[in-house]
């Protein structure tokens, strides 16, 4: 693995590994502040979908995520996708972490590969964003 690239499911979110022919890769964030980056999936097309990417901003107001988070959201969308479980023009809202996180998401129109992805995804000439906006729970304390 690239050591530029982080494993960002290696923590207690419950959220779903990479594929097994299918990973998330990360476009990490040079400053390290963790809010810039992309996230994108190598391997979907060897299942008949075009790539997916998730960028650092919501598509409407919501409060951002950082790219580890987005990068298991991304993990779970493609399961879904795969497993023909989420349709191109469904929108789903997710709890995540008992509530202290809750996603809502779809998506995208197919559009070319420019730039980065182009690069990173060679073999694939256009990519699907996912589209999202996500919402900070209330946190108990007892």
């Amino acid at each position: 693995m690239d050591p530029d690239l982080v494993d960002p499911l290696e923590d207690d979110l419950g959220l779903p590994a990479d594929g097994e022919d299918w990973h998330v890769e990360l476009l990490v964030d040079p400053t390290g502040q963790g809010r810039a980056g992309y996230a994108y999936t190598f391997g979907l097309v060897n299942y008949g979908h075009v790539e997916l990417y998730i960028g650092p901003e919501p598509h409407s107001s919501g409060q951002p995520l950082g790219l580890p988070e987005r990068a298991r959201l991304l993990a779970m969308i493609a399961h879904r996708l795969v497993d023909e479980d989420l349709a191109p023009d469904q929108v789903l809202t997710e709890d995540f972490d008992d509530g202290r996180l809750v996603a809502t998401y779809w998506l995208g129109e197919e559009e070319p590969a420019t730039g980065v992805l182009a690069t990173a995804l060679p073999d694939s000439p256009t990519v699907m964003p996912v589209r999202w906006t996500a919402r900070r729970g209330q946190l108990s304390y007892y």
